[in-house]
């Protein structure tokens, strides 16, 4: 895929509200690349309060897992 393509398709992709992180990884290009592709396309309060929930749901989850590997290892020096 050219770069050319890559772009309309990161726009194509924020415009239905994904992340820029997503974006970059379905594409294989930069996080930062993606944003500067896409600066210009605003996001409706929907689109936002999806990103925002979806990030929170993954910051949940990331700090549950980390809690259950230190309770591990707190059970393993026992």
């Amino acid at each position: 895929m050219s770069k050319f393509e890559e772009k309309l398709k990161s726009r194509e992709m924020r415009r239905k509200g994904k992340s820029l992180l997503e974006i970059s990884r379905k594409l294989n290009v930069s996080k930062s690349t993606v944003s500067k592709w896409c600066e210009d396309i605003v996001l409706s309060k929907e689109q936002i309060h999806t990103l925002i929930h979806n990030r929170n749901e993954f910051l949940t989850k990331g700090r549950m897992m980390g809690a259950a590997v230190n309770k591990k290892k707190k059970q393993d020096a026992s």
